[in-house]
């Protein structure tokens, strides 16, 4: 296995690799065996493509593969690898990384506008690694979940809470935002739900007694956005 961190661009029609960049990595941090410091989803706003690389940061490049710009972090703690993925609206990008920290960079330069650290509740419970996997966007406001199980809302721009409301069992995925009946809303699931009997089955697989006890139980949260 090869001790880089790449960038890949593949043709669709084809799978032909166009082009593949990798970074020189001061360290790689350790993931368990069935994960990866390459977990998360590049983004791209059509001119440029976006690489989450955990501890070694943020990575732009154009769409031939020249780099443009890179924003380090970390390190972090992410057995699992970090799975946040970058997603860019309106020429500015929002990232994650462990124990729900929120970046806003300018994509066009790396810049960092402001950084939101959230501060844990008494209750912080997780499985598999502090991840968190992203957050959704709409209009001027951010949505994410966090470990001690709260829904937060974030102005985009500033960084600053506009409210949180706390859920049932912490969050590791990303919210989402729709619409029905000409009305916003925002979901998100909190707990592991219908899946913890799947997960401890592929964890016990994978190194039996390491992960004793997957949390069971879970709900989605549905809320009205004005």
């Amino acid at each position: 296995i090869s001790k880089e961190l790449a960038a890949v661009a593949v043709d669709e029609s084809t799978g032909r690799i166009l082009w593949r960049r990798t970074v020189p990595a001061e360290r790689i941090e350790a993931t368990h065996q069935i994960g990866s410091p390459a977990t998360s989803t590049p983004a791209s706003d059509g001119r440029r493509v976006f690489v989450f690389f955990g501890s070694h940061g943020l990575v732009a490049y154009d769409l031939e593969g020249t780099q443009l710009w890179e924003h380090r972090f970390g390190p972090f703690r992410d057995e699992f690898g970090a799975g946040s993925s970058p997603i860019v609206v309106d020429g500015i990008m929002y990232i994650t990384t462990s124990y729900n920290h929120v970046y806003a960079l300018d994509a066009a330069t790396g810049q960092e506008f402001w950084h939101y650290k959230h501060k844990m509740g008494p209750v912080t419970t997780f499985c598999c690694g502090p991840n968190n996997r992203g957050v959704a966007v709409l209009g001027d406001r951010l949505f994410m979940g966090t470990l001690d199980a709260k829904l937060i809302s974030l102005d985009a721009k500033t960084g600053k809470v506009l409210w949180q409301t706390r859920l049932g069992a912490p969050v590791q995925g990303f919210p989402v935002t729709f619409t029905a009946g000409g009305k916003q809303y925002v979901a998100v699931q909190s707990g592991w739900g219908v899946d913890s009997a799947g997960m401890q089955n592929r964890l016990n697989l994978a190194k039996p007694g390491e992960f004793p006890e997957v949390p069971q139980g879970g709900a989605i949260w549905v809320f009205a956005v004005n």
